[in-house]
C-alpha cells in the first residue's frame, strides 16, 4: 500500500505543479515564441476552420493499437466560448486523424458537444481497445462571464474513434470545483487512474489529485489528493 500511495503523490503533487503554475516570461521571450509561429516551416497547421471554428486549443494526441494517430481539442471562438449566435452551445470538442504517420490529416469532425463549454479533452487508449476522452465543461451564459463548473466528464470509443457514445460518464467528486486536463492511465495491473486539479475559481487555492478505477472505469475512487497520499 505504501508503494501506491507513495506512486499517487508523486502523480499528484507533479500534476498540481504542472497545472498551477504559469508562464511569466518578459517581451523578449514573447516576441521569440511569436518569431517562432510565424516560420511555418516549423510546423504543420493539422486542423484550421470548418467545424473547428477559429479558435482551436488544448490539443492531445494519442496513437492508436492500429496505428492511426487521433488528435483531440477543444474548438469554438475563444479561450473561452460564451453561447452566441455562432456557437449556441458554447466550446465543442473535435477530432482529426492521420493514417500515414502525420502526414496528412483528415477534416476536423465534432465529436462532443452539449450545451456547456466542453474543455481540455485528453485521449488515452486502453489495452482492451477502448479509447476514453476526458474533459470537464463550464456553464457559460450570453451576456455574463460567470463560469459555473459542471463537472469531470469520460466519453468512450470502442471502434478506434470512429464513432462516440453519446452519453458521457460523469465523475462524481463531491466538489465541484475539481478539473481535468490529462488523459486516463492504465498501470500494469488494470488500475486505472485519472490525474485532476482542484482549484478555487477567482482565487489562488489550487492542488492536485487523482480518480482511481479498478473496474474498467465502471466506477471510480473518491478523489486522492497529495495531502492525503
Amino acid at each position: 500500500m505504501k508503494k501506491v500511495n507513495r506512486l499517487l503523490f508523486l502523480l499528484s503533487i507533479s500534476y498540481a505543479i504542472s497545472c498551477c503554475v504559469s508562464f511569466a516570461g518578459n517581451d523578449n521571450n514573447i516576441a521569440k515564441r511569436w518569431e517562432v509561429f510565424s516560420d511555418t516551416t516549423l510546423y504543420q497547421i493539422i486542423s484550421k476552420g470548418e467545424a473547428a471554428g477559429e479558435y482551436q486549443a488544448f490539443p492531445d494526441a494519442c496513437r492508436l493499437q492500429n496505428g492511426d494517430i487521433v488528435t483531440v481539442f477543444y474548438a469554438g471562438e475563444d479561450h473561452v466560448t460564451y453561447p452566441n449566435d455562432k456557437y449556441p452551445k458554447a466550446g465543442r470538442i473535435c477530432l482529426v486523424r492521420s493514417t500515414d504517420e502525420g502526414k496528412t490529416w483528415s477534416d476536423p469532425e465534432v465529436i462532443y458537444d452539449d450545451f456547456y463549454d466542453n474543455r481540455d479533452p485528453h485521449i488515452g487508449q486502453l489495452s482492451d481497445g477502448t479509447l476514453a476522452l476526458s474533459f470537464f465543461s463550464l456553464e457559460l451564459h450570453e451576456g455574463s462571464k460567470e463560469l459555473l463548473p459542471k463537472g469531470i466528464h469520460i466519453l468512450r470509443s470502442f471502434d478506434n474513434g470512429i464513432n462516440w457514445n453519446t452519453e458521457t460518464q460523469l465523475i462524481v467528486s463531491g466538489e465541484e470545483h475539481w478539473f481535468c486536463s490529462a488523459p486516463i492511465r492504465e498501470v500494469a495491473d488494470g488500475t486505472l487512474i485519472l490525474p485532476v486539479y482542484y482549484q478555487l475559481l477567482g482565487s489562488e487555492v489550487a492542488y492536485g489529485g487523482v480518480f482511481l478505477s479498478y473496474d474498467k472505469g465502471a466506477s471510480w475512487s473518491k478523489v486522492v489528493t497529495h495531502r492525503e497520499a
